[in-house]
């Protein structure tokens, strides 16, 4: 009866450890073809939609629409279209598991637009303005390869910005459904991306160390 005991002892300690070796050889073999801690990346995102949607131009004039023109609806101060840079990002992350890393985000969009005096053509001038996001991103790597990482990413942070007599300060939030990164040491991403900050997707470069 004792050996018996003994043995099945054995048993489940040897059963314990070749788990605990199998998982140790799995993050290990992961670190041997992916040995980098950190990375910085660079991007460009498309269509900045709540930039778009709170610094966008307006009508003529910038008049209300119930209200009654006047003559300086037709001789005063027009203003012309709204442009957006879109968003021009750089981030920092950290890899902590093959399935688990951790970004800070650093974005800026500039704006701008001419605006046109049609009284006095001296007065004619552009307005510039600029939104700033952080955005601190949680990614997690469901496919590791040594050339290529797909993942997903959920971000939340801050955006505020100023663009001629707008200032605003607002949540920011954005979802990465897929994204990929395709390289070593250098390499290219290309995600998909919706949220306050941006829609549509981003494209980019990074360094690995």
């Amino acid at each position: 009866m004792r050996k018996t005991i003994v043995a099945f002892v054995l048993l489940a300690l040897s059963c314990a450890l070749a788990l605990a070796q199998e998982k140790m050889s799995k993050e290990e073999r992961f670190r041997e073809k992916f040995p980098f801690k950190y990375e910085v990346r660079f991007g460009w995102s498309g269509y900045p939609v709540f930039d778009d949607l709170s610094y966008g131009s307006r009508t003529c004039c910038d008049v209300e629409p119930w209200t009654a023109p006047d003559i300086d609806n037709f001789y005063g101060t027009r203003y012309g279209d709204s442009y957006m840079t879109g968003i021009f990002s750089g981030e920092f992350v950290v890899h902590f598991r093959r399935w688990f890393s951790l970004g800070a985000t650093l974005g800026v969009n500039g704006m701008w637009r001419n605006v046109y005096d049609t009284v006095d053509p001296q007065m004619n001038r552009t307005e510039r303005g600029a939104v700033v996001t952080i955005l601190p991103t949680a990614y997690f790597n469901w496919v590791n390869l040594k050339y290529a990482r797909f993942y997903s990413g959920v971000g939340l942070g801050v955006s505020a910005g100023c663009f001629h007599d707008k200032v605003y300060c607002l949540p920011a939030f954005q979802v990465i459904p897929v994204g990929v990164n395709v390289g070593y040491k250098v390499f290219f991403l290309a995600e998909t991306a919706l949220g306050t900050s941006w829609l549509g997707g981003k494209i980019g470069v990074g360094v690995r160390f």
